[in-house]
């Protein structure tokens, strides 16, 4: 497994944005990273649901390729929630 530096998450959610501008705010996208109202905290049991959200998103073929990298749709969401923090 290859680790992505930041400039590279950066640049992956920026693409992201731009082929789907409807999600362009920290609020959409965290409404669609979790079912929670607010991404303010982080712990364990977040981490986990996201993990399960990408794993749900391979075995559904919900994926999205940007930039050449084949990602979980929650993966590219996370991206895009990063290039906009």
């Amino acid at each position: 497994m290859q680790i992505m530096s930041d400039d590279l998450i950066t640049c992956i959610g920026r693409v992201y944005i731009k082929m789907f501008p409807y999600e362009n705010t920290i609020e959409i996208l965290g409404s669609l990273l979790t079912e929670r109202e607010t991404l303010a905290y982080y712990d364990n049991l977040l981490e986990n649901e996201i993990k399960e959200k990408i794993k749900q998103n391979f075995r559904r073929n919900e994926i999205v390729i940007v930039n050449g990298w084949i990602l979980a749709l929650t993966e590219a969401r996370q991206a895009a929630l990063f290039s906009l923090v």
